[in-house]
């Protein structure tokens, strides 16, 4: 049985995979690791698979203690071309491992279709993927949470935001305006990148929402979105025994 990791800025998600499907997919805050639940949890895996944007010391932690039992772990960094995708960034390191993930689970899902992916973590990211495999580039700009997080920060009187709201009103308070605003600045931008693809002779073929927010953000959509949520996921399992 394999173990992918799936390590992010603020959690880190994993999954057991077994014959091409995934299992059991878990969500834990950074604090949460240690060796007791990797003992407890992940003891009986034979090889982990482990993307990492998180700080090192998390990966540093899973592979001593993957060490100490013998277990067989490869990290996957970003490349400049694999598995028929093709990065479109001038210098490869800077581009998340998380979006090379990303490029890659949706090429294997959705081969030969020109896919817009947007992962709404952390940041919110937007990627072009063309039905030829090449990464035309994309956008990152401040996720729903860290957008409302710094308002609040930053600007007095608005105190804790609320939840997301179902659909994008004017509001008459503050909290409302602020959630209501973080919102219609995230889908504005999206809606703006759907139609910024047309400037590279292309349509879209599949968009994509992954990562956190994306079931929350489906719905302002209007089903145009496909929901994918283990798509780093799906890029991990192509690099099993390779």
């Amino acid at each position: 049985m394999n173990l992918l990791i799936d390590a992010g800025n603020t959690h880190l998600k994993y999954s057991y995979e077994k014959a091409g499907k995934f299992h059991d997919i878990q969500r834990l805050q950074h604090d949460e690791l240690s060796e007791s639940y990797f003992n407890a949890h992940w003891k009986s895996v034979d090889q982990i698979i482990i993307a990492s944007v998180a700080k090192a010391s998390i990966v540093t932690q899973i592979l001593q203690w993957s060490a100490n039992l013998n277990i067989k772990v490869q990290q996957v960094h970003s490349e400049i071309q694999r598995f028929s995708v093709t990065v479109g960034y001038e210098n490869v390191s800077q581009f998340g491992v998380d979006r090379w993930l990303a490029l890659i689970g949706a090429a294997k899902i959705f081969p030969q279709q020109t896919c817009l992916i947007v992962d709404s973590g952390t940041a919110t990211t937007v990627d072009l993927l063309t039905d030829k495999g090449k990464h035309i580039g994309g956008w990152i700009f401040p996720g729903l949470d860290l957008m409302t997080t710094s308002l609040s920060l930053n600007t007095a009187n608005i105190g804790k935001t609320q939840a997301l709201a179902t659909q994008v009103n004017f509001e008459n308070n503050t909290q409302g305006n602020v959630i209501n605003g973080c919102v219609a600045a995230t889908v504005g931008a999206i809606e703006l990148a759907i139609k910024q693809v047309n400037q590279y002779e292309q349509t879209v073929d599949q968009f994509i929402l992954t990562g956190g927010k994306a079931d929350q953000l489906s719905g302002y959509f209007n089903g145009r979105a496909v929901v994918i949520n283990e798509l780093v996921f799906h890029g991990l399992s192509c690099y099993l025994n390779h």
